[in-house]
């Protein structure tokens, strides 16, 4: 699914041989927002209508069909019945224990009321459908150990596939470009967070520890988000007393072809997950292999995945974060040894060469597929 307005850019995969994009258009109707909050599950039912008819239209038929996350198992199901295929469910995130997170805190009343009916509403469907999803499906995907454990004990899954989130492996080679996006002194130590600027990251405690960097550091939030302004505000208003509009920086999101480079160029990356759910606690964030990939140190949360790594690799280190103030002066402390970050780095980096990259990962995926098709 993709909507009309990234249809408009063109198609990413033009030039790959064996890939088509095709672009549908969600309807608005009133039904279908009303099923984006109560039956969750069956808000992108038309994308079946969409695949078949497009089938039907140029004789396709369709061996396996690949379902991302449970908002298109629905229609992934019901193509795969019509046509005999082979069902992929792939759980990226853990979708009955983020719809909290969809809605916001500070509303009124009435509001709350209405939301917390919707919320009930759309747990249970969620875990209902879900449930029958992945007993369905031929192969289930999912991107860690703790969410494959997770799918075992609530849905008795059995077998099941983890293929984690892990860039290529490539050469990754510190260039200084991020200092003049960020208008900070070429060699000047950077803390860098990138990716998402949403909620569950720690973010207003990142930019809080800011003040407490030792002098000519910096913190960079690279990347967009609906926090953005947000956190903007909170640099400013910490003014020149506070130190914060001079300390942090923020660069606007970059392809991602151009992301590793970036993240070279930083002292420290932070990976940096807050609790607010099941699926936060036990997810593995991108970044934290994309910061190994490009040999820098890593500071992360001390939650089960970040750990699971963290501890294997000695690529950084594990650390909650209370309050700014207390992040800070572990910025500092960290920042004030320089040989101990390029170690953990060069540890992360090594790490990520042996095993955490998608070479690693592609064999079981490709056997997977395999045998889908085999027995098909």
């Amino acid at each position: 699914h993709v909507p009309d307005d990234a249809a408009g850019g063109g198609d990413p995969f033009e030039g790959v041989a064996n890939v088509a994009l095709h672009a549908v258009a969600r309807p608005e109707r009133l039904l279908d927002r009303a099923l984006r909050h109560t039956l969750y599950p069956l808000d992108a039912r038309f994308l079946a209508d969409a695949v078949l008819s497009r089938g039907a239209g140029s004789g396709a038929a369709y061996d396996v069909v690949y379902a991302h996350d449970l908002p298109t198992a629905w229609p992934a199901a019901r193509v795969a019945r019509r046509q005999g295929a082979r069902l992929v469910y792939d759980v990226h995130d853990l979708a009955v224990e983020t719809i909290d997170q969809g809605f916001p805190e500070s509303v009124s009343p009435w509001r709350r009321l209405k939301h917390g009916f919707a919320r009930r509403v759309m747990r249970r469907s969620s875990a209902a459908w879900e449930r029958r999803f992945v007993r369905r499906a031929d192969l289930v995907v999912t991107t860690t150990e703790s969410y494959l454990a997770y799918l075992r004990e609530r849905y008795g899954l059995r077998g099941g596939l983890v293929l984690p989130n892990v860039p290529p492996r490539c050469d990754v080679r510190p260039a200084g470009r991020l200092h003049a996006l960020a208008g900070v002194p070429p060699g000047a130590p950077i803390v860098l967070y990138h990716g998402l600027l949403g909620r569950g990251r720690h973010l207003h405690e990142i930019v809080g520890a800011a003040r407490h960097l030792p002098e000519g550091a910096f913190v960079v939030l690279l990347g967009d988000g609906h926090l953005l302004a947000e956190l903007r505000a909170l640099a400013a208003a910490g003014g020149a007393a506070g130190g914060l509009t001079a300390r942090v920086r923020f660069v606007p999101a970059v392809p991602y072809g151009e992301l590793l480079p970036l993240v070279a160029d930083a002292a420290l990356g932070l990976v940096l997950i807050e609790p607010i759910n099941l699926s936060k606690r036990l997810a593995l964030a991108n970044k934290l292999t994309e910061t190994m990939a490009a040999g820098v140190a890593v500071l992360a949360s001390d939650v089960p995945e970040n750990r699971r790594i963290v501890e294997a690799t000695g690529c950084g280190t594990l650390v909650p974060v209370p309050s700014a103030a207390a992040l800070g002066a572990t910025l500092r402390e960290l920042l004030a040894d320089p040989a101990g970050l390029a170690a953990r780095g060069a540890a992360g980096r090594r790490a990520f060469l042996e095993r955490y990259h998608w070479e690693a990962c592609e064999p079981a995926f490709d056997a997977a597929f395999r045998a889908l098709l085999e027995d098909a």
